[in-house]
């Protein structure tokens, strides 16, 4: 791991060789000025620097410091390089050893690219919990003095809404060769007890013209074999009956419901949703019985089902089709919303 220090830089005290056969290879013996100034590197814990001097325009080399030991730098060298360096390089006396951040460093931060479909996310909590989720914090609120309530945001989380995989709750289209979106839901022409749903991570369609080797339940398959990346599909028994577990956290569930994505169906399915609080105490109507999604007419439009009930609060949801949608499509998601309890 990185450590990092503001404007610290020393000095050699001697040439340092490029001969890795020299025995002052990997220690950088300095003045020992402005070594105060070092954060103090041991075990995995390491800090980057730059070597640079003004008789060398234009070169530079980076190295880890593992250890200091007095005035000595125990090092790396050659960590990073000029492109046309084949390798540590010699440095004369008075060489500046300066602590920065390199492109090394900036290349290992995790970055993202919106494009469409994954993009930034703000939140306002201070502690997380459920995969970056925000939960009710377990510590309360000390009335001591203001900068502790700031702290602790006085003890508040927040709602989150979570979805299902997506599924098709009337009768999915047969597999064909064409555009393919994100989300997409099909059967094979040989069924085989599994529905399948398109894995693309894209914005828009991607082409598939080669029929998936589809395996049934527990194997995704590309969407094109004869174009793996495109993304895979992924399997899902039916009768539709999920089970998603909220793993190392508990829920308080304020609402759930499906969003359509596409409806050919002439009639809604009907769907029981719940909670399995364990083998011994399942509960898979416990937040609606057999509920008709009425509310969903076509493609883009919700049902919403507020809770009410109390009770024990749930680290797994089940959700599941009771009576199939009648003349055609009924794809999207099931969606839960409520707030993390540590």
């Amino acid at each position: 791991m990185d450590l990092f220090s503001n404007n610290a830089e020393t000095v050699l005290a001697s040439a340092l060789t490029s001969d890795s056969g020299d025995s002052g290879y990997g220690t950088i013996v300095t003045t020992g000025a402005g070594l105060d100034g070092f954060a103090n590197p041991s075990g995995t814990r390491s800090l980057r620097a730059t070597i640079t001097d003004a008789t060398m325009p234009g070169q530079w080399e980076c190295v880890t410091i593992r250890q200091i030991d007095g005035v000595n730098l125990i090092v790396d060298r050659g960590v990073e390089l000029p492109w046309d360096a084949g390798g540590p390089m010699a440095w004369p006396a008075g060489a500046k050893v300066s602590v920065r951040v390199t492109a090394g460093m900036l290349e290992a931060f995790v970055q993202m690219q919106p494009n469409g479909f994954f993009g930034p996310a703000l939140s306002g909590a201070d502690r997380y919990a459920a995969l970056g989720y925000p939960a009710l914090k377990s510590a309360w609120p000390q009335m001591l003095a203001a900068p502790t309530l700031n702290w602790h945001r006085a003890g508040n989380g927040m709602s989150i809404v979570g979805g299902s995989m997506f599924v098709d709750l009337g009768t999915p289209p047969a597999w064909a060769a064409g555009n393919i979106l994100h989300g997409d839901v099909v059967v094979p022409a040989v069924a085989d007890g599994c529905q399948y749903w398109a894995c693309t991570n894209q914005a828009g369609a991607v082409y598939a013209g080669t029929a998936p080797d589809f395996q049934g339940a527990g194997t995704h398959v590309p969407l094109d074999p004869a174009n793996p990346p495109l993304g895979y599909w992924v399997p899902v028994p039916m009768p539709v009956n999920l089970l998603v577990r909220l793993e190392g956290v508990r829920i308080v569930v304020e609402e759930v419901g499906f969003i359509a994505s596409v409806v050919t169906a002439t009639a809604p399915p009907t769907v029981s949703i719940g909670s399995n609080l364990g083998s011994s105490d399942p509960r898979p109507t416990r937040f609606a019985n057999a509920v008709a999604l009425s509310q969903i007419t076509g493609g883009g439009e919700s049902h919403r089902i507020p809770i009410a009930v109390g009770g024990q609060l749930s680290n797994a949801l089940t959700f599941r089709v009771d009576t199939p949608a009648a003349g055609g499509q009924f794809a999207g998601r099931f969606y839960w919303r409520g707030f993390y309890v540590e």
